[in-house]
């Protein structure tokens, strides 16, 4: 009896251990579960997106800006930027408290409001960018006379530059240029535009930057109203060596989608669903079986149990 009561008790103890693993396991699942809706949250202004960010902002203060001290508070998600906005504040030299805010947005600063509002020379900003757009004008007449183009520009330069040449101020500040092309035309297919938007790397590529600037936005419109495709190259695509982008995917865009063009992406849509459907299927099917007959199992069991003891009675 006594070795009996040994093995008894070793048994129930792994028993006893492999429910607490399991127990543990789901506990570790439910947890990086959690983890993962909330890093996902985050990109829709989801609680607690606005706290996760708060500590960026603060880091990114202190790392730039080191001679100050700052308070930083949560306001808001904007949709429209879209970004998390952060009330901020400061004593400056002569005592006095300014107030700015900083937006941030998948765990870094998307814009730095302090930088804007108060080291930013606005004067220079506003000669150089319009030097540049009005470069950018010349060499795009150069290479296309059909198609028109407007510029429009932006650059960032601190109020401690005291460069004054427009052409090199665009050059030493290059990175922090940002061009907006808007472009009117025929209506063309998405082939042709494709090639016309390529196209406007051409003067980016030799209007004289120094570096890589940060992005150039496209629009092209059919007639003055109807705006029939869009373009976005972020800055780390360009290449001021060659006319050519390096990666082209997802670069440009339909706005007016034409008819076979969006019955193909209807199609393809519905083969999606059907296919995530399939796939839903294949995995529950199984494991409701499974769980299904275990429980099944359990429920016989313990019925065979009760009849048991139930006859000895």
């Amino acid at each position: 009896m006594m070795f009996y009561s040994i093995n008894v008790d070793n048994e129930q103890r792994k028993e006893g251990n492999k429910r607490l693993l399991k127990r543990l396991l789901i506990a570790l699942l439910i947890v990086v579960a959690l983890g993962f809706i909330v890093l996902y949250a985050e990109n829709f202004g989801i609680f607690p997106g606005g706290y996760l960010n708060k500590p960026v902002v603060n880091s990114y203060l202190e790392k730039n800006y080191p001679e100050y001290e700052f308070q930083v508070n949560y306001n808001s998600y904007s949709k429209d930027i879209p970004a998390y906005i952060y009330d901020c504040s400061y004593v400056d030299d002569a005592g006095v408290r300014q107030t700015f805010n900083m937006y941030a947005k998948r765990y870094s600063v998307t814009d730095d409001g302090f930088f804007d509002k108060f080291l930013r020379d606005a004067n220079k900003e506003q000669i150089v960018s319009e030097y540049i757009a009005t470069e950018l004008s010349k060499k795009w007449k150069e290479i296309n006379s059909t198609v028109t183009a407007e510029w429009v520009c932006t650059i960032e330069i601190p109020k401690s530059e005291t460069e004054t040449d427009a052409k090199k101020l665009m050059a030493k500040y290059a990175a922090s240029v940002d061009m907006v092309a808007t472009l009117h035309g025929e209506k063309i297919d998405y082939d042709a535009y494709k090639n016309i938007a390529n196209s406007t790397l051409t003067p980016v590529r030799t209007v004289g930057f120094a570096q890589r600037p940060s992005s150039l936005q496209i629009f092209y419109y059919r007639d003055s109203e109807h705006m029939q495709y869009e373009s976005y190259i972020n800055g780390y695509k360009f290449d001021l060596s060659d006319a050519a982008l390096s990666n082209t995917d997802g670069i440009h865009m339909y706005v007016e989608v034409p008819r076979d063009v969006a019955t193909e992406v209807k199609i393809y849509t519905i083969i999606q669903i059907i296919m995530f459907s399939a796939i839903i299927i294949a995995i529950i099917v199984p494991v409701s079986y499974k769980i299904y007959k275990k429980v099944s199992k359990q429920v016989k069991k313990k019925k065979r149990e009760n009849n048991a003891q139930n006859s000895d009675l």
